[in-house]
């Protein structure tokens, strides 16, 4: 039987076989995808952001900014705040459309709450 390589649905990337199955790759962090469009949108290199990041003291190299941009491995907690100040952006930009509008919503719930009662 001829090696197939079929499209992973979870990540974009091809599947690998595990067994006589075909298991998807699932990707390790929700912050990449944004972290290459915001790359991609400044023009800048991946060897460019990591010399923005080592200079503001986050431990990084150009191949561990390609995994996290790809999803093969997990952001930590400073990488992702090297990448908040490397992009100038709020941190909550990193994740999915689905957890801004969460967020937004918690932030509103909260303000309508903190209102002295009794106006």
């Amino acid at each position: 039987m001829e090696n197939i390589r079929l499209p992973s649905l979870t990540s974009g990337r091809w599947a690998q076989p595990s067994g006589s199955q075909w298991a998807p790759m699932r990707r390790l962090n929700v912050i990449g995808q944004m972290v290459a469009k915001l790359r991609f949108e400044r023009d800048w290199t991946q060897d460019t952001l990591v010399a923005r990041m080592q200079c503001r003291d986050v431990q990084i190299t150009r191949a561990v900014l390609a995994n996290i941009e790809s999803g093969r491995t997990k952001a930590t907690d400073e990488h992702l705040m090297g990448f908040q100040r490397a992009f100038g952006v709020q941190i909550i930009q990193f994740f999915p459309q689905e957890t801004q509008q969460l967020d937004e919503t918690i932030a509103q719930r909260k303000g309508r709450n903190s209102r002295p009662h009794g106006r």
